[in-house]
């Protein structure tokens, strides 16, 4: 129960700064983008509930995208990863499962959302919002989680993302 409250709480404090994002998107005129990112943080704060966690629940640690080391918790309809590491590293990525396979390695197809920002030491800042598509392929706890996403930021869209981690 405390760590619904404490995502709960998350969730809704981050939101009023997602919609200062979603402004600042608006006028960037990345419109498919900025209205993809409020429609997924809105519909995640909605499946935010009891019925979000489930015995099935997992959390872990990833490397990869977004933010190079992840926190990442993995529910049957939600999915979160990302990290805060100062100001030179962070991103966030929320996934929504649209396909569940049992008893198999591959065990989810997930749409995604997210956005990742790094600085270098020269101030040189490097960002990236998407959305896109991933799948889980889960082998005894260690995971894989390649997709395809296309986006606005600095980078050629698309862009391939992979994350490499453990779950408990």
């Amino acid at each position: 129960m405390v760590l619904f409250n404490t995502l709960n709480r998350l969730v809704f404090f981050a939101l009023p700064d997602c919609l200062a994002y979603y402004r600042f998107l608006v006028k960037k005129g990345t419109f498919i983008v900025k209205s993809t990112l409020l429609s997924v943080m809105v519909t995640a704060s909605l499946l935010l509930s009891s019925t979000a966690f489930s015995k099935e629940a997992k959390f872990g640690l990833s490397v990869g995208t977004p933010s190079l080391i992840n926190f990442v918790y993995k529910g049957d309809r939600l999915h979160f990863s990302g990290g805060y590491w100062g100001d030179n590293i962070r991103g966030i990525e929320l996934g929504i499962p649209f396909y569940d396979i049992k008893h198999s390695y591959l065990t989810t197809i997930n749409a995604t959302v997210g956005h990742t920002r790094t600085e270098d030491s020269m101030n040189d800042v490097d960002e990236w919002t998407y959305v896109g598509v991933s799948t889980t392929i889960d082998f005894n706890g260690f995971y894989i989680e390649p997709g395809l996403t296309i986006g606005k930021g600095d980078y050629d869209s698309p862009q391939l993302s992979l994350q490499l981690g453990y779950l408990w």
